[in-house]
């Protein structure tokens, strides 16, 4: 609670500056600051069968971390302020995530459990397509499947990149 209080006025009071164009913040910073990785099983697979999961690279953003970076959404829509920690589980993938399990182009409202499979655990709703960045392999060795999840509903997130897009000299 005192850390997302924390960044809320950080953001508020960068905002407020006449140089700052944007403001959001993320636990992983292209083209080589990875964080996470982890597994992801789909809905409608056979737990533990062979294909069932995987595992993809993980980032946790802000709402604006996607305009801020300059990052295309393709399909869907953004993080927004509704997406908090008592709504619907929601994440936005990037491109290579999407091709590589919706041939078909069909990743919006598609689900799927989040580390190792647990009947309990929630699901989780993908709700947009980015473009690819690379991460955890660097400018030359491409985009991995990226699953980017909101911060207000991940805030056992305590350590985070502010990213700044401005508009001149800061």
């Amino acid at each position: 609670q005192r850390l997302a209080a924390f960044v809320a006025t950080l953001e508020e009071r960068l905002r407020a500056r006449s140089e700052v164009a944007d403001v959001a913040y993320s636990l992983a910073l292209p083209p080589n600051l990875l964080a996470l990785s982890n597994n992801y099983t789909m809905e409608g697979a056979v737990t533990g069968a062979a294909g069932s999961g995987g595992v993809a690279e993980w980032n946790v953003v802000s709402p604006g971390y996607f305009s801020t970076m300059g990052i295309e959404l393709r399909q869907g829509r953004p993080f927004s302020a509704s997406d908090r920690a008592t709504t619907t589980r929601v994440a936005i993938v990037n491109e290579t995530f999407a091709r590589r399990r919706f041939p078909d182009g069909r990743a919006l409202g598609a689900r799927f459990k989040s580390g190792q499979w647990d009947v309990e655990s929630p699901w989780t709703t993908i709700v947009g397509v980015v473009a690819a960045v690379p991460y955890g392999k660097g400018l030359w060795g491409g985009a991995d499947a990226t699953v980017y999840l909101p911060y207000a509903q991940n805030l056992w997130m305590q350590s985070f990149y502010v990213v700044l897009r401005s508009q001149g000299d800061l």
